[in-house]
């Protein structure tokens, strides 16, 4: 029988079929795949299952393959040896959520989260949370930016319910993901549009200014409409996995208008001769976008050269 895996801990799954949710293990032969991707279910996932008796743990099923995904939301988890973390997969958007002050809107992550779906040609929403405390947020001169790119962006607070409109409607159907840094209130979020639930909710640490983890497993929330959000551990740092530094230039829809006018075709925009790239830096191009690529270039960079050899 086929399901969908609505949650995922300590590699136990939950997985619907046909309205009913069954505990369930990976069958052995799946962890043996060839393809790494696949040797684990993420949330998201369509895998096909076969019942059994209830036993030790109250395990209700085997999966025993996992479907085709559509594409899939990851993140490396150790820079040394270029190991990396499947979120979540068959997305039909990402919500990039942020906060105006503790821990404020942090551009570079944004940045990261964009290039990965630019990349993997998945819908990016950016979601701006706790307006409240900003009346003026729409004026700043990067919000205004990133809507020009076409990027949509919208202002909530979920604690005072303000905006929340654009994300219900949104989100109702189709599977979207919740990402951003820690403390930004992804789970408030989450339990203002879907009254069903209830997620733990922790504030900012006064010591660090850095959000405190409170979702430790990754779940799929059902919608009132059929649809479901994707809810993840939050992160203090995003490192999209290696592309080929070569295709990373792509992920900045801005650069491409200008890539014509480089020397080379091949140009990576840092110290070639004739970038038409830096040369639009600082006017069509904002600054913080063009060190945000550098970042990011440079980092990706590091992660290739330290993996050891085989990996």
């Amino acid at each position: 029988m086929r399901g969908l895996v609505l949650e995922t801990h300590n590699r136990m799954y939950r997985v619907g079929v046909d309205g009913h949710i069954l505990l369930c293990q990976p069958k052995g032969d799946i962890r043996r795949n060839s393809n790494l991707d696949y040797r684990l279910p993420v949330i998201g996932d369509q895998v096909e299952l076969v019942k059994r008796k209830q036993k030790g743990r109250g395990i209700q099923g085997l999966i025993i393959k996992i479907h085709g995904r559509k594409n899939q939301f990851a993140r490396v988890t150790n820079s040394r040896l270029g190991r990396t973390q499947i979120m979540a997969s068959n997305l039909d958007r990402v919500f990039i959520v942020s906060a105006l002050t503790r821990p404020g809107i942090q551009w570079g992550m944004i940045d990261r989260y964009l290039v990965y779906c630019e990349l993997h040609q998945i819908q990016p929403i950016l979601i701006m949370n706790k307006i409240d405390l900003d009346p003026q947020w729409e004026l700043d001169e990067l919000v205004i930016y990133y809507r020009n790119l076409g990027y949509q962006l919208y202002g909530v607070s979920a604690k005072f319910q303000k905006g929340l409109d654009d994300f219900q409607k949104i989100s109702r159907k189709g599977i979207s993901l919740l990402t951003g840094a820690s403390g930004v209130g992804k789970s408030s979020l989450i339990n203002a549009v879907c009254p069903q639930v209830s997620l733990a909710v922790q504030e900012v640490s006064e010591k660090s200014g850095l959000g405190k983890h409170t979702t430790s497993n990754s779940i799929l929330i059902p919608t009132v409409e059929g649809g479901y959000i994707a809810d993840s551990p939050g992160i203090r740092e995003f490192i999209p996995p290696p592309e080929h530094l070569d295709d990373i230039r792509f992920g900045f829809r801005e650069f491409l208008s200008h890539q014509s006018n480089c020397q080379f075709s091949n140009c990576l925009h840092i110290n070639e001769p004739k970038c038409g790239v830096r040369a639009a830096v600082g006017k069509d191009i904002h600054q913080t976008r063009y060190l945000s690529y550098l970042a990011l270039v440079n980092e990706i960079r590091e992660i290739e050269n330290a993996r050891p050899a085989g990996l």
